[in-house]
């Protein structure tokens, strides 16, 4: 899905890559926004629909419907109660049950949608990468492995990888680390979400 974002217009500003955009983007980044050209990828239908309805604050966008994982095919989507943790893996409740967020990642549904590496994705043949985020619910080491040509131009990278499996064959922390010193990077900030246990001590 190609929006208002040309090649050609590219020449100045920031190019940021979005994998996994919902929720919007990420508000650490808003100052920046007029200068940004932006690069939103959702398999949420309906979530793609609602964000790129809204006013466009970016230089420019473009917003895509592939799912980007490790290799250009086809998956199912688990769609959670919560639309923030659908994912092309299957949650690990086995692990989940235990915390008092377990109900968001109960699965309402699943959908077979088109998957791409990023090497394949067309409209990134020639961009220069300055930003790349990726929300892939436990997919980034897979992803981006597929990505290491952006990597090389990218000064930074943004992900949110578990250090436990929530996700069944999920890319942990202890992973995504090892491979992205390979690649030249080093940590630089951390958020820590601590989540209370779903028993007598959660109050605690």
């Amino acid at each position: 899905m190609w929006n208002d974002m040309k090649l050609d217009q590219l020449d100045g500003g920031l190019n940021f890559i979005d994998i996994g955009a919902s929720g919007g983007f990420p508000r650490d980044w808003n100052q920046l926004k007029r200068l940004i050209n932006y690069f939103a990828f959702e398999p949420n239908a309906e979530e793609r629909e609602r964000l790129s309805k809204e006013e466009s604050p970016f230089n420019t966008v473009a917003w895509f419907s592939t799912a980007v994982a490790g290799s250009k095919g086809e998956a199912s989507l688990y769609q959670t109660r919560d639309p923030l943790c659908w994912s092309l893996l299957e949650p690990n409740h086995r692990f989940l049950d235990r915390f008092t967020f377990a109900k968001k990642f109960i699965v309402d549904g699943t959908t077979r949608v088109p998957t791409q590496a990023l090497s394949d994705v067309a409209e990134l043949q020639g961009v220069d990468a300055d930003i790349l985020k990726v929300d892939s619910q436990g997919l980034d080491r897979d992803i981006l492995e597929q990505g290491t040509a952006l990597l090389d131009r990218a000064f930074y990278v943004e992900m949110e990888p578990g250090f436990n499996d929530s996700y069944l064959e999920e890319n942990t922390y202890a992973e995504v680390d090892i491979f992205m010193r390979e690649q030249g990077f080093r940590l630089f900030d951390l958020n820590c979400h601590r989540v209370p246990r779903n028993n007598t001590m959660q109050a605690h």
